[in-house]
């Protein structure tokens, strides 16, 4: 116990000891300022608003910009091909649907489509027929349409390959006869006399490189056969488009050729039915800043014939106003053969071949004069978005076109005096055109959208007389003004329905009485008036689900008589009702 208390002790006085040992700095605090509390004073809030007058500030702003291109010594990796989920894949492209329909005037429509695809193939044919039987003015007026499509798109390397294979045919009853099919003459025709059959082919081959790098070589090559009428024209026609920038400066290249065939009915005699057209054409072009320059090289071969054609082309193109407004100006020349094809979808009623007559008249073979149709232009394009989804494009056009066609009633004689079946025969005139296109677009609402189309062509044989052409000169059928005035709607894709307002404009034509006028071989005839047409049409659609759906379109619901070429008639208000089969 001694022990342990002295032991206690002796610790004690040691830590003292330490601790009084060490060397302890002072520190000093200073009150820089001392803190005395205050209650702040009471403001009263004022009852009254003050009005400040904020309408004389200036609120203007200046900007100062700076117009810098910046070039850099890379180019970016071109964007691959966007990958689609199979899923998304086998609903939008992969379908098959059945149409039916019937309507008015005994009309019949089928049609059958199917499409399938995948991430590198498609494939699509459809089979489309659609006909009817009537009269006019105890005429048959029946018209009937089939065609067959199949296409097939494949993606190989680079490379995106396109094969198509078309086949069309048409018939139509030239029911404007001016004599009953039991003429005066103790003639009976059959039902084959006045029907006329269109027939046309073709196989499409495209291969495009897929490759859209700016320095590489890009390049478009199309190869097409195609014939009409049993074999009656064939052509053959290949086209190569090559583009490639050559110092930082885009340069293309064009070539074009095509070869026409004509050798229907070759027992025949006709001078100029027959012979093969060769075009080829050479259109090299280059591209700076807004410019775009190219030279044109045609070469034309017909029998006995050849003619080379130098022609420069050029465009310009500003932006006015970024994304917003801009213009499009230069000279243009466009050429093409008035072929069977080409005529016949202007006017189902020219003659396509022959008639075959009775015996005691045999055949009339009526060829129709197949040529060459080029123009040369000065054209003017503007375009202008109005407002959010609104937007207006206009065109002026002023030129000479070299062979411009028309149709005018056949007036020559089958062993009579007059004509019995009314068909028509291309014609073709050298005339200065003057024309206008104007298009209006606007959606009004999320479904409803406006769409508004006039064009004006003026027609001239002098440069600068647009003004007595009134009674002096006219092309036959051919009106100043055209329009068309469509409203659509759709509504969640379950009610589709739409309006389309389109109108033509007065023409004229000739009405030949005669051939021969007391043996001296000179024609006359007498100018009709054709007055200007209203065609009122009118479609719903309505989707019962993904997979049944019913469709009605009702046409020319003014129930127009007029006539669209002399002497046919409009088939007036007719309907059609169907239904629509998807799986």
């Amino acid at each position: 116990m001694k022990n342990s208390k002295i032991i206690i002790i002796i610790l004690c006085l040691f830590f003292t000891d330490f601790l009084a040992s060490q060397n302890l700095r002072q520190k000093e605090v200073t009150v820089i300022e001392g803190f005395n509390p205050k209650v702040p004073d009471v403001v009263k809030i004022k009852e009254i608003a003050v009005v400040y007058d904020t309408v004389s500030d200036n609120k203007s702003q200046t900007y100062n910009f700076i117009k810098k291109s910046f070039s850099v010594n890379y180019d970016l990796k071109p964007i691959k091909f966007a990958k689609v989920k199979r899923s998304s894949i086998d609903s939008k492209y992969n379908f098959k649907e059945i149409h039916a329909g019937i309507g008015s005037h005994n009309s019949v429509l089928m049609a059958i489509h199917y499409n399938v695809a995948n991430q590198t193939n498609h494939l699509n044919f459809s089979i489309d027929h659609y006909g009817n039987d009537y009269k006019i003015d105890q005429k048959l007026a029946g018209y009937s349409f089939s065609l067959f499509n199949s296409i097939y798109s494949s993606k190989l390397n680079k490379h995106l390959i396109t094969a198509s294979l078309f086949h069309e045919r048409q018939s139509h009853y030239s029911y404007g006869h001016i004599y009953p099919l039991s003429s005066n003459y103790g003639l009976v025709f059959e039902d084959d006399v006045s029907l006329n059959k269109y027939i046309y082919s073709k196989f499409h081959v495209n291969v495009m490189k897929a490759d859209f790098s700016k320095k590489s070589l890009n390049y478009n090559i199309n190869f097409f056969v195609s014939d009409l009428n049993n074999f009656a024209q064939n052509r053959l026609h290949l086209d190569i488009k090559l583009d490639k920038p050559v110092n930082n400066v885009p340069f293309s290249l064009d070539f074009a050729f095509d070869n026409y065939s004509f050798y229907n009915n070759i027992s025949l005699e006709c001078d100029n039915c027959f012979q093969d057209k060769v075009d080829i054409n050479l259109l090299p072009k280059i591209n700076f800043n807004s410019f775009e320059l190219g030279l044109l090289f045609d070469y034309i071969h017909e029998k006995n014939k050849n003619v080379l054609n130098v022609f420069p082309e050029i465009s310009y193109e500003k932006e006015l106003v970024v994304d917003i407004s801009s213009i499009n100006l230069g000279v243009s020349k466009d050429k093409y053969v008035n072929t069977y094809k080409r005529l016949s979808q202007l006017n189902p009623y020219i003659h396509s071949e022959y008639i075959q007559f009775p015996d005691n008249i045999g055949i009339q073979p009526f060829f129709q004069d197949l040529r060459f149709t080029q123009s040369k232009d000065f054209f003017f394009n503007v375009s202008n978005v109005v407002g959010d989804n609104e937007i207006l494009t206009g065109n002026f056009i002023y030129g000479f076109i070299e062979n411009m066609p028309y149709f005018v009633k056949n007036h020559k004689l089958i062993n009579t005096t007059d004509p019995l079946v009314n068909r028509f025969l291309v014609d073709y005139d050298d005339v200065w055109r003057m024309g206008a296109h104007l298009k209006y677009e606007n959606n009004l609402l999320e479904f409803i959208e406006l769409k508004f189309v006039v064009d004006y062509n003026y027609y001239s044989t002098n440069f600068f007389q647009f003004v007595e052409m009134e009674d002096s000169f006219y092309l036959d059928h051919i009106p100043r003004i055209k329009s068309s005035l469509e409203l659509t709607s759709n509504l969640r894709n379950k009610i589709k329905m739409g309006v389309v307002l389109n109108y033509i404009g007065k023409r004229k034509a000739k009405d030949y009485a005669s051939t021969a006028c007391e043996g001296n071989g000179l024609e006359y005839y007498e100018t009709v008036n054709l007055p200007h047409k209203f065609l009122l049409d009118i479609y719903l659609e309505y989707n019962y689900n993904k997979s049944i759906g019913t469709f009605f379109n009702f046409k020319n619901i003014t129930n127009s008589r007029s006539e669209s070429w002399i002497y046919y008639k409009n088939i007036g208000f007719n309907a059609l009702f169907g239904l629509s089969y998807s799986f």
